[in-house]
């Protein structure tokens, strides 16, 4: 991810969003081991808001989501996918198992058939996109153009963060854009991971593991 993340950085810087991701893409399949089977692939999840003069494109790929604050009036303008869906049904089944054994290790190794089955399910027909060294990869994403206005919140997320208001219920989606406003991110990475360690058994609020990455961008159009 680092290096794709370099690429689009450094090494291209022309052409549109889409443009300079694939050849990023390329770059990194160039140098990746082709041998990995398919659930073995690393992936991220994207949101992404590409400005071009007064032209705003929305991009998506997997989990993360986008949000939009106009007014005071918080609405997702990209939200739930298949992945979505598909870690549901994982989550049920661990669920399931967690009524057997009360172990989370144990339980999550019982359903690995059914995540590695899911997760093999990437960038295919039927299955889910996200930003992977895979050719099509960018196939799969979820593009939307959206009219937005001087004074408009954008916030860009990935699932691990947007549970604080969405899943968890911590907090409200109002008074989680107003702690990014003021660049209280230390408070909320503390709300996030105090109720997950309390809640490592995996009952209070049904997941597949007790943490995951919580990126987050707040963006104010001017």
């Amino acid at each position: 991810m680092n290096q794709l993340l370099f690429a689009l950085e450094f090494r291209y810087d022309n052409g549109t969003f889409l443009v300079r991701l694939q050849q990023a893409i390329d770059d990194i399949i160039s140098i990746f081991p082709s041998s990995k089977l398919a659930y073995e692939v690393p992936s991220a999840g994207m949101a992404f808001l590409e400005v071009q003069g007064q032209k705003f494109t929305f991009y998506q790929l997997g989990d993360c989501r986008a949000y939009l604050n106009r007014d005071g009036k918080i609405i997702s303008v990209l939200g739930a996918g298949k992945l979505d869906d598909l870690d549901q049904t994982s989550i049920s089944n661990l669920q399931n198992e967690l009524k057997k054994n009360d172990d989370p290790r144990v339980a999550r190794q019982n359903i690995l058939p059914t995540l590695r089955k899911h997760r093999s399910m990437m960038n295919v027909g039927g299955g889910y996109g996200a930003l992977a060294p895979q050719q099509g990869s960018l196939d799969y994403v979820v593009e939307k153009d959206y009219d937005l206005r001087i004074g408009d919140e954008i916030l860009l997320a990935s699932d691990g963060f947007y549970v604080i208001f969405e899943d968890y219920a911590l907090l409200t989606a109002e008074e989680t854009f107003n702690h990014l406003r003021l660049g209280e991110t230390e408070h909320l990475g503390r709300i996030l991971r105090d109720f997950e360690c309390l809640d490592s058994e995996l009952t209070q609020s049904p997941r597949l593991k007790v943490h995951d990455d919580a990126t987050a961008a707040l963006i104010r159009i001017t």
